[in-house]
């Protein structure tokens, strides 16, 4: 029996993330619909975007490196210095995010932090089924 501690307000949340950075406009828009039922503030659901376009992004800034690198050609454009608040929405939505676009270097990232938050192996499976489900 899978012990689960998602509301469903957050599983809404990771469909919705996942559904952007995969982009799936009728994911998106069911979902959001889905959000706004359950009495979700826009805050909340601006933010699951933010942070997983700001996912889907670092996904291809990575790939640009790894290109790049293929190339011997290196680039410093990246400030790395910036530091983010991290709380159980973030890693949620991260979660979802970074499998829904291969994204491992970060997935791997928010899988470990994940443990922080007392997430069962459960929840984290459900998260990456969304995201696979998308």
């Amino acid at each position: 029996m899978r012990k689960e501690t998602l509301s469903e307000k957050e599983k809404t949340l990771a469909y919705i993330s996942a559904s952007i950075a995969s982009c799936c406009k009728p994911c998106v828009k069911y979902h959001i619909e889905k959000g706004n039922k359950l009495g979700l503030p826009n805050t909340e659901l601006e933010r699951a975007i933010t942070i997983s376009i700001k996912v889907a992004k670092s996904a291809m800034g990575n790939m640009e490196m790894y290109g790049l690198n293929r190339l011997e050609t290196r680039s410093s454009h990246r400030d790395k210095s910036k530091k983010r608040d991290i709380d159980r929405t973030m890693i949620l939505v991260s979660i979802a995010s970074a499998y829904a676009v291969n994204n491992s270097t970060l997935f791997n990232k928010y899988m470990k932090l994940s443990h922080k938050l007392d997430l069962s192996n459960d929840d984290l499976l459900i998260l990456t089924d969304i995201a696979w489900l998308i």
